[in-house]
């Protein structure tokens, strides 16, 4: 069934029986080198992660960086600052804590019909519309 649809059906349906309908979009092309550090520790934060794994997983990320390899050459090492480690076991359980934040403060805020986040210009996108 095609998603538009679908949702085009399920928002009749919440309408119909006067129910409110939560829905998100999230583009997730590179996604997890997206998502800001400072928003991954605030989520463990308030899922109370103790403090000693809290600056172990901030430690994991300090000073991370890319190198560009093309052909047998490798480009100069360029420091990033957002994104969790790509291969790490832990990348995705951040980066579903970090989204499921998110997604808890937007349906926090009862009063909005709809809500748009983005990490940056031409990045991952989250929208949220409350019908």
């Amino acid at each position: 069934m095609d998603a538009i649809l679908a949702l085009r059906l399920l928002s009749d349906l919440h309408r119909e029986f006067d129910r409110p309908l939560n829905v998100a979009y999230l583009d997730i092309k590179a996604a997890f080198d997206s998502v800001d550090r400072l928003g991954i520790q605030k989520a463990l934060r308030s899922r109370g992660v103790p403090n000693v794994l809290l600056y172990l997983i901030v430690a994991l990320h300090h000073g991370t960086g890319v190198q560009v390899r093309q052909g047998q050459n490798l480009s100069e090492r360029l420091p990033t600052t957002s994104g969790v480690r790509q291969g790490c076991v832990l990348a995705p359980a951040l980066f579903c804590v970090a989204i499921d934040w998110i997604l808890r403060h937007m349906k926090d805020n009862t009063t909005a019909t709809s809500c748009m986040l983005t990490t940056r210009p031409s990045s991952s996108t989250l929208h949220l519309m409350l019908f």
